[in-house]
């Protein structure tokens, strides 16, 4: 686990087919006979994007049922930890490496019977199956069904995102013809010897008294706004300040580099939404949407994000975010973000940029985007 973002929360189904009422579930792989399809790519794009899909892939783990990801402490300091659930993490690679392709803009094709019966037989012989899909991947006129692309899945409240990885279906022809073909292609950084942490580089907590929400020279004062439902109470979503490169946390200054912001002590009347404003003061930097975690089971955006750059001096809003909705930043600037008598001077809505890939740990893996306004 080498983020500060995976320390905390990893030690801390078709869309086509299925009705529009159905639920996404973003925890199993699609099921049928598949493979991976983006027009104009050559077999060579496939097998480099699966290959760095697999290596992704590898860094996740499951934890076991009943423990708790949410455990807020640098496990860096060795006195943290969190026991994996090995059987599960088969499955969970799985999912992890077809949602690591979707959100890499490759869409999955599932074979009509005639095509599935044609080529998978070909799955005990990966070399001619990788020649066979050579005039597939890229098509444009794909063979088969479209049955998933990319959308902003990870930030829609409406999709299952936090099931265990209890099994895999289907056949994915690209994985089974694309990993011989795929090894080797990737190698991976060595990891960078770091500093021991200190209590400074811990998770900020939120500011709750009035005197200290105020603007300094040397920090950048933030305001964040969550709203959901009694079924999000647990959820949280976590900002990373990114480091000198994608290697080395930020917190090698010995500043804290990451906030998560929840719901969970807002109480509130059953079938009423809860709502919380929370305001910390930020190192400056560049802040990037990492993830979100329920209980045990977290997310990582380690396959493009969006982020906003904080500057000292400065009061920003990042928005208001519907953890039980579309959970994407409404920028509204709303009265109860703070009180007129306590809004600093210049406070603006942030500004959010695409962010890209960056190493992956975590339970699950993904990619978000902001939309174009």
């Amino acid at each position: 686990m080498k983020s500060m973002f995976s320390a905390v929360l990893g030690a801390a189904v078709l869309l086509a087919a299925q009705p529009a009422s159905a639920q996404f579930v973003m925890t199993r792989t699609t099921p049928g006979v598949t493979y991976y399809h983006k027009a104009g790519a050559t077999l060579a794009d496939h097998d480099t994007q699966l290959a760095q899909c697999v290596a992704d892939a590898q860094t996740t783990a499951q934890p076991a049922s009943g423990g708790n990801a949410l455990v807020l402490i640098n496990p860096a300091l060795g006195i943290a930890g969190v026991s994996y659930d090995l059987r599960r993490n088969r499955a969970g690679r799985r999912v992890n490496i077809e949602n690591c392709m979707v959100a890499n803009r490759w869409a999955i094709m599932t074979l009509g019977d005639a095509d599935a019966s044609r080529l998978s037989p070909l799955v005990r012989e990966p070399a001619r199956l990788h020649a066979a899909l050579a005039g597939m991947v890229g098509a444009e006129r794909p063979v088969g069904i479209l049955t998933r692309w990319f959308t902003n899945d990870a930030v829609n409240g409406a999709s299952d995102r936090f099931s265990g990885a209890e099994r895999t279906e289907g056949v994915s022809l690209s994985l089974e013809a694309g990993m011989g073909a795929s090894r080797g292609l990737i190698v991976l950084p060595p990891t960078p010897a770091l500093p021991r942490p200190t209590l400074a580089t811990l998770p900020l907590e939120p500011l709750e008294r009035a005197r200290h929400i105020r603007v300094t020279d040397d920090s950048t004062l933030v305001f964040i706004r969550l709203t959901g439902d009694i079924r999000v109470s647990a959820d949280i979503i976590a900002f990373e300040r990114l480091g000198p490169d994608a290697s080395t946390p930020a917190w090698v200054d010995q500043r804290a580099n990451l906030f998560a912001p929840s719901l969970n002590h807002r109480s509130v009347e059953r079938g009423l939404p809860r709502v919380g404003v929370y305001a910390y003061r930020l190192p400056p930097g560049r802040w990037r949407l990492a993830g979100m975690a329920r209980t045990d089971m977290a997310w990582s955006f380690c396959q493009g994000t969006i982020a906003f750059d904080a500057r000292p001096g400065e009061a920003l809003y990042l928005g208001s975010f519907d953890l039980s909705g579309q959970m994407l930043p409404d920028m509204t600037m709303r009265d109860d973000i703070v009180p007129a008598s306590r809004r600093p001077e210049g406070l603006r809505a942030a500004e959010y940029t695409a962010e890209g890939r960056y190493p992956c740990s975590s339970v699950y893996i993904y990619g978000i985007e902001f939309p174009a306004s």
